[in-house]
């Protein structure tokens, strides 16, 4: 049976560069590069710069760039600003969202 992990980036961490996770990460650092990874969480204190793809995000902090995602769901807290594309798309109410949005199947 296979074991699934997290890979956890806190509040005091400040990154630059490209990250790239094969399982599922959760980022609440400051960060400007890139992230890929199957599922990504970006928590309340996450401020990010750059362009996101995976097969599952969850934003609840700060991202400014392209989020490429099967499922994104945009939290209460969130800001976001940029272009999502995405087949399933959920924004919060409270959320504050500059973006171009485009949904379609097989992302």
């Amino acid at each position: 049976m296979a074991s699934s992990s997290n890979s956890i980036l806190l509040d005091d961490v400040v990154l630059k560069g490209k990250i790239t996770e094969k399982e599922n990460i959760i980022i609440g650092c400051k960060f400007e590069g890139n992230v890929a990874a199957e599922d990504v969480t970006f928590s309340e204190s996450a401020e990010i710069n750059g362009d996101v793809n995976a097969n599952k995000v969850k934003i609840e902090g700060k991202v400014k760039g392209t989020v490429t995602a099967k499922h994104l769901s945009i939290k209460e807290r969130a800001d976001v600003e940029g272009d999502l594309i995405t087949e399933r798309l959920s924004i919060d109410d409270g959320a504050k969202v500059k973006i171009q949005a485009l949904t379609k199947k097989g992302v």
